[in-house]
């Protein structure tokens, strides 16, 4: 594995960056060798005033933190853990121990997501793409922009025709057979 970046924290604007680091590395990865877009930095960080301040939670709202989740197994990147473990609190563990989101990381095709080219969408809506054994397909819907909106994702966009059966990992749920896909 190699460093995509500096050190990345807990941030939304670090966050957000990112996006576009593990995009330009798209294509470059795979098993072996593994572009790292630095450590996790969710749950209790900076234990005993380590260099990066006083002791914290993380600054990452939940629904950055599935974000962030989202990206780096979509990505993949390692899962290099950078908190305090025993201090988790149950949203954190469960973030860390959703087999389903663990599993598009360690998918064994080791593909790497690649965020779509949408011309006609909204700013920030992003939809990334990734591979999987077997012959699925992980998709993700992302909101970068600084206002809550909706990000949709029609087949066609994704080179599919025909309804689609869509689970949600995050909520461990079948969504039915659709022909689009959209979150808000």
């Amino acid at each position: 594995m190699w460093r995509i970046s500096g050190d990345f924290w807990d941030g939304w604007r670090a966050l957000d960056r990112q996006f576009d680091r593990i995009s330009d590395w798209s294509g470059h990865g795979g098993p072996g060798h593994w572009p790292d877009a630095d450590m996790v930095p969710l749950g209790h960080l900076s234990v005993h005033h380590r260099s990066v301040g006083p002791d914290r939670q993380t600054r990452f709202t939940k629904n950055e933190q599935v974000t962030f989740m989202s990206l780096w197994a979509l990505a993949p990147s390692p899962l290099m853990l950078g908190m305090n473990l025993p201090d988790n609190d149950p949203f954190t563990e469960a973030l860390l121990e959703n087999e389903e989101v663990l599993a598009i990381n360690q998918d064994p095709l080791g593909q790497q997501a690649h965020r779509l080219a949408r011309p006609g969408a909204a700013t920030g809506a992003e939809v990334w793409t990734k591979p999987l054994a077997g012959g699925g397909l992980a998709v993700g819907l992302f909101n970068r922009a600084d206002t809550e909106m909706p990000v949709s994702v029609q087949w066609s966009e994704l080179g599919l025709s025909g309804p689609r059966r869509v689970r949600d990992l995050w909520q461990r749920k079948e969504l039915g057979t659709v022909d689009h896909y959209e979150v808000s």
